[in-house]
């Protein structure tokens, strides 16, 4: 009896950690794939992972417009922001206008060209707003924003 008790123990604190570690990887804020990574999977990757990627670089868009917009000059937060907006700038233009066809990824994708202010997309949105399908307003609202400069 107290060696199935003492198995039943072990197995139960095994599992017990192993739930706690998987629960610590999949955190918010503990991205589980690089930037690079996400590039890669919004620009080969399957619809689904597309559309995840699409999802996490857009987050990661907003905290750097937010870190760029509230930071104070020359704070850390300020210096990060910029050099994310700098590199997300330079990596995910292209690979976001790609996905512009995907109806499933669309609106995200124009809230990305959106937000790190891509004018070369313009052209992509124009056709993007003529599809029919999800996204729509989206791709209206980063037509409006990206074309008031011009």
């Amino acid at each position: 009896m107290r060696a199935a008790t003492a198995l039943g123990l072990l197995l139960l604190t095994v599992g017990a950690s192993a739930s706690a570690q998987d629960t610590t990887l999949n955190a918010p804020g503990n991205p589980l794939k690089t930037r690079e990574e996400l590039v890669r999977e919004l620009d080969r990757g399957s619809t689904a992972d597309k559309l995840y990627a699409a999802r996490e670089l857009r987050r990661q868009a907003r905290e750097a417009a937010r870190g760029l917009e509230r930071g104070k000059p020359g704070s850390l937060k300020a210096l990060e922001a910029r050099e994310t907006m700098g590199d997300l700038r330079r990596d995910v233009p292209n690979p976001a206008m790609s996905c512009l066809r995907l109806t499933r990824v669309r609106g995200v994708c124009a809230d990305i060209l959106r937000i790190i202010e891509a004018k070369e997309a313009l052209p992509s949105l124009s056709i993007a707003a003529q599809e029919p399908g999800r996204g729509h307003r989206a791709v209206q609202r980063a037509l409006d924003v990206l074309g008031e400069d011009e």
